[in-house]
């Protein structure tokens, strides 16, 4: 059995649960999410509340919100997910772990594709994993695993027939904490207008009569400071992102992408399957340059265009 440490947004969620189906695939072993980390994590200004969001899609794993315990539960359970959040701590204190695992973890945002040859059957799992070579071999099988298990509101039905039968360019603006939170601005910095301007300069010369739609935690940002963009449609609402469910199924339908230092946008534009599809990514997900270099390497997919 493979435990796997579960945090962060939905990005790094999805991201977590494609490297832990890969290693319990390579073991034939099954996979459990330990929730105890994703709901303990403190409050970050700018930030939307971490939740579980990979209910989203057509999986059912096993869960567990007790670390390194053994009490398992099915996620499809929420009422008693609720229970057990309610009396976390009282089960710590009385109860004893019943088997002992080795931590593996991974060095933060440092990807080792390697590591799934060093790692034991019974291992727990610390990390974000952010590398798409932790799971190409079952890449079709991760697009399975991350279809949709609802299509989009009734509200977004003709946007995402618009994206559909038209050459539909994705444009994902991420604000929220990285302009908000000091110590997110200090480790990630924020991909200003400049960005934008020159992947769109990029995009129409290979993509003719480009119809851009734009999803953003800051809609009102956009409208403001993507005016050069002509034919555009602004998708997200009310200076937030709309139900991850719509907003990322709508993205992963477009058949170019201009993402975000984001790993929501990372995702959209990896799930995304027309032919020819064009990528553009930022050259800076790091302000420190050296861990930036370094995490480049991990984050981008061989054929996506890096944009200074």
């Amino acid at each position: 059995m493979i435990v796997l440490n579960i945090r962060g947004g939905i990005g790094n969620q999805m991201f977590q649960y494609a490297f832990g189906k890969s290693i319990a695939k390579k073991f034939r072993t099954d996979l459990v999410l330990d929730l105890e980390p994703l709901f303990s994590q403190p409050p970050r200004v700018g930030a939307l509340p971490r939740t579980y969001e990979l209910g989203i899609f057509s999986i059912k794993p096993k869960v567990t919100l007790i670390s390194k315990i053994g009490l398992f539960i099915n996620h499809s359970n929420s009422n008693f997910i609720k229970s057990l959040i309610k009396v976390e701590k009282s089960i710590k204190k009385i109860v004893e772990p019943l088997y002992k695992r080795e931590i593996i973890t991974e060095e933060e945002y440092l990807s080792n594709p390697n590591l799934t040859e060093q790692v034991l059957r019974n291992s727990y799992f610390v990390g974000q994993w952010q590398n798409e070579k932790y799971f190409k071999e079952i890449s079709d099988e991760i697009r399975r695993d991350f279809s949709f298990k609802y299509t989009v509101h009734e509200k977004f039905v003709d946007v995402l027939r618009s994206i559909q039968n038209s050459p539909s360019v994705c444009i994902h603006v991420r604000r929220g904490d990285n302009v908000l939170n000091p110590k997110s601005i200090a480790a990630f910095g924020f991909i200003g207008v400049d960005y934008y301007k020159k992947a769109y300069a990029q995009i129409v010369r290979v993509v003719p009569n480009a119809r851009f739609f734009v999803f953003s935690d800051d809609i009102k940002w956009c409208e403001e400071n993507l005016t050069f963009i002509p034919n555009i449609k602004f998708v997200s609402e009310k200076d937030c992102e709309a139900n991850p469910a719509d907003d990322l199924q709508l993205m992963s339908n477009c058949s170019h992408f201009i993402i975000a230092s984001s790993t929501f946008s990372w995702w959209a534009a990896w799930l995304g399957n027309k032919p020819g599809k064009v990528v553009i990514a930022p050259e800076i997900w790091f302000v420190d340059a050296e861990r930036n270099v370094k995490y480049l390497k991990s984050i981008i997919v061989p054929g996506w265009f890096v944009v200074k």
